[in-house]
Parts: C-alpha cells; structure tokens; sequence
C-alpha cells in the first residue's frame, strides 16, 4: 500500500512541473474538473498546474486518507441478474414504441437500465446526464447531432450530455440495450424535439379523449340511469 503511495506521489510531482498551455476559447466548463463530461473536460485539476510544485507527502497524506473513507463506505446493493430472464419479465408490449427497465440504481449518481425500442425515438437530449449504451440485440442507426451511424450486436455507443441525439430500430424485431447514466437521466428535464404537425395531432387526441371521458360521466349520472 505504501509502495503504491509513493509511486503516485511521484506521479503527481512530475505533473505539477509539467506546464499546460490552454487557450481561453477552449477551456473546460467549471463542473469538468470534478465531474469531466464525454468528449471534453480532465480528469485533473491543471488549474494549479503552472504553480509551484507542492509538497507531496502532504498529496499522499490526503489521497490516504480518502482511499481510508472509502473504504468504510458501505457495499453496493447489488443481486446477481439473468438479463434473459429480466427480459422475458418485461417484453415490450405490441402497442408501446419503448421501455426502460431499471436494473440498478445508486442513488443520484448512476443507473442502469435495459432499454427496448421497437421504431424509433424522436430527436432528445438529457441537459446533465452523459449516456452509454450498449446493443445487446438489434441493429438500426444512431443520430447524434448531424452524425449519423450504425449500430448492431456488441456495439457500445456513448452519448455526451447535451447531445440532441436519436436511435432508429431497423431489425425486424426491437433493440434491446443496457443503458447506463450518469448521473440518472431526470425524465422532467429531458428535451424532446417534436414537429409540429405531431404535437397538433396529440392535442387533438388529448382533447377528443376528455370528451368522450366527460361524455361517459354525464351518461352514468343521469336521472333514472341504471
């Protein structure tokens, strides 16, 4: 454990005098240094990088005592699962379009579902949670902004946040993936882009059902109605 310590110090004493250049255009977002996004972002922090070089034993001292608390960290609930059967438990029915089944969930850091798309999706992007998906069956394309490509079997497709993004199922039966989060997709903030002529026909259908609704109660509450 100590060698170990000791190596990574070292490690993080020839990075602290290794100068950076950034330019300004090109800096990372402020939530990058402590959460890097897909694409983008570090994994450290090279705020500090053009500084003197610190003390060391005081980095090894810190990075001790974090791998101590994280060790006492209690253990993941997390049961063994047959993902043929999660999936014979949960088939997509004949009338929706797709599903998201959870599989696993830590708190408000990360998920997992099996996803099942039967078409496809319209264009949508989830503002704070980056995506990783892979294709367990099923073949279609994948649109991630005005980049379009194939997916099939064993591919593993990775979404940055705030992507407008889209998967197209072109097998003759539906995709099902593994859909990881990170942090869990918040469905309320989820920005779907819809056209126009779909929305119309959704209200439409909206308004026709809460008529018949309110057609139905009059019926029931009428004098005399048996």
């Amino acid at each position: 454990m100590r060698s170990a310590l000791s190596t990574l110090a070292f490690a993080l004493t020839l990075l602290a005098v290794v100068p950076v250049a950034r330019a300004a255009d090109d800096a990372a977002p402020a939530d990058s240094v402590m959460r890097p996004r897909l694409g983008q972002g570090s994994y450290l922090d090279t705020r500090d990088l053009s500084a003197e070089p610190r003390d060391v034993s005081q980095d090894a001292g810190e990075i001790e005592s974090f791998l101590d608390s994280f060790s006492k960290r209690p253990p993941l609930d997390f049961k063994r699962l047959q993902l043929q059967e999660l999936l014979r438990k949960n088939l997509l029915a004949e009338e929706e379009n797709s599903s998201r089944v959870s599989v696993f969930r830590a708190e408000s850091t990360l998920a997992l579902e099996l996803y099942q798309l039967r078409g496809e999706e319209w264009p949508h992007y989830h503002p704070h949670s980056d995506l990783w998906v892979y294709v367990w069956r099923g073949r279609g394309t994948l649109l991630i902004d005005d980049d379009e490509s194939e997916y099939g079997p064993g591919d593993l497709l990775q979404i940055p946040a705030g992507r407008t993004y889209a998967l197209h199922n072109l097998s003759g039966a539906p995709t099902v993936a593994l859909l990881w989060e990170w942090p869990p997709v918040v469905d309320e903030l989820t920005v779907e882009f819809i056209p126009e002529d779909v929305l119309e026909q959704m209200r439409l259908d909206s308004l026709r059902n809460v008529d018949l609704q309110e057609r139905s109660l009059y019926r029931s509450a009428r004098p005399g109605r048996r």
